[in-house]
């Protein structure tokens, strides 16, 4: 009786292993028909050539990227940019030539200052040629001849006196009279002078400020 469950124990164990070593062959058999059915990787294959690597950087939030530095590019004068010497992302130097302008309208602009300054220069040429034609007067020249208006009317008052008491003679009268009216037309004409040379040098200052402004533009 013993020995009867004892066969009948291992014929249990055999079945088992018998059903466990038919599932690891089933098992075996579907893993390798899947390795030899499945399809192979897309491969892209491309020349060797220089170019620019890109990385793409994962973020959880957002932001804003900004550079390390950054320049400001800007003109001395504005214009229209007429050829562009550098591409973009080109390493640069300092100082270096990177677009150009077009600058037809510069130049005209140049070309009409240079004639405005030669023009105001024989301004000033003129100018100064006519001051220089007043430089004989003077404010001492001018006091010279003020004292002699002075004294050819004193003059005149004390002949004009003396005439009307009758002891000067009418000639005597005429001549006192006369020198100082030349006398006065001689002062008032040399006023004139002087203030027209006030005036003349005026207008020399004028001419060359509009000279170191003209210079200055160019």
């Amino acid at each position: 009786m013993e020995w009867e469950e004892q066969k009948s124990g291992r014929k249990g164990r055999r079945r088992r292993l018998g059903i466990l070593l038919v599932l690891v062959l089933l098992g075996s058999g579907f893993i390798l028909q899947r390795f030899l059915t499945a399809k192979p990787l897309a491969v892209e294959v491309a020349l060797v050539q220089r170019g620019t690597v890109e990385s793409l950087v994962p973020s959880v939030s957002s932001g804003t990227v900004t550079p390390g530095k950054e320049v400001i590019l800007s003109a001395e004068y504005p214009g229209t940019i007429r050829q562009i010497l550098v591409r973009e992302g080109e390493r640069v130097e300092a100082g270096a030539t990177i677009a150009r302008l077009d600058d037809r309208e510069a130049r005209n602009r140049v070309r009409s200052l240079e004639a405005s300054l030669r023009a105001a220069q024989q301004q000033l040429e003129q100018a100064r040629l006519a001051l220089q034609m007043t430089a004989s007067l003077t404010d001492a020249t001018l006091a010279q001849e003020k004292a002699r208006m002075e004294e050819a009317e004193r003059n005149f008052s004390r002949i004009k006196s003396l005439f009307a008491r009758k002891l000067v003679s009418e000639s005597a009268m005429d001549q006192a009279r006369t020198e100082y009216a030349v006398a006065r037309k001689r002062f008032e004409s040399a006023l004139a002078s002087l203030r027209e040379r006030e005036i003349k040098a005026q207008a020399v200052k004028v001419a060359e400020a509009k000279v170191e402004e003209l210079t200055a533009s160019l």
